[in-house]
């Protein structure tokens, strides 16, 4: 069964090879508020990068900024040596993003979830069932799931899509311990393949990355007046 996984991995990361995403002082803004200011980070393959904070620092914003779904208000964000700042649509096409919305049918089972993202991104002849064994789903409607169960979906579809870098924002919220092992195993083997994953997270201990960014660095500065 891992032998499979990886196998599964290996084929959807063939189809476009990564090697480095250089973030250069990035300014994160929801409307017109800067959440970070000047964030700087580069990561070659087969490397993990983890950003942690406490609540509301901006992890989540920091992703959906790298990602194109908010807007860049200062810096830039180059992939594979070419400036995809002012390209969101191309940047998204490059990046693999699992979020708190995991982006399935509540109508769909699994396996139609599963089988739906295969054929949207036209991707590897994937073995569906190997990955849902290996992930523990049954093939029930997504509306009868659980929480955990959604989640594991959602990153089982990380081995579907052939992308290299991948953004996970919170990826072990709702996952059991098991699950929590399994999400640790495959982030592992993307690393060996090559990939790069870039996580937000509560508990950077869980990935064993030497590359910690704590987002507090880069809450913006408060002024000060003298009255």
């Amino acid at each position: 069964m891992k032998d499979k996984i990886k196998d599964l991995q290996t084929l959807a990361i063939k189809k476009e090879k990564m090697t480095s995403i250089n973030i250069g002082s990035l300014n994160c803004i929801i409307g017109n508020k800067t959440i970070l200011s000047d964030v700087n980070f580069a990561a070659n393959k087969s490397k993990i990068i983890v950003i942690t904070g406490p609540n509301g620092i901006g992890k989540s914003t920091l992703l959906k900024t790298i990602l194109g779904l908010l807007p860049i208000l200062k810096g830039s964000i180059t992939i594979n040596d070419r400036d995809y700042t002012n390209d969101p649509e191309s940047r998204k096409e490059k990046l693999n993003f699992i979020g708190h919305k995991n982006a399935l049918n509540e109508n769909f089972t699994i396996f139609e979830n599963l089988r739906y993202w295969q054929n949207f991104f036209s991707s590897e002849k994937t073995d569906i069932y190997t990955l849902m064994d290996f992930w523990g789903l049954p093939n029930i409607k997504l509306s009868t799931c659980s929480e955990g169960q959604k989640k594991k979906t959602a990153l089982a579809r990380l081995s579907i899509i052939g992308r290299h870098i991948w953004l996970l924002d919170e990826p072990a919220s709702n996952l059991d311990l098991l699950g929590q092992k399994k999400l640790v195993q495959i982030v592992k083997e993307h690393q060996i393949k090559g990939g790069i994953s870039i996580i937000s997270t509560h508990n950077p201990d869980l990935f064993k990355s030497k590359n910690v960014i704590e987002l507090s660095n880069f809450a913006p500065k408060k002024k000060i007046y003298n009255v």
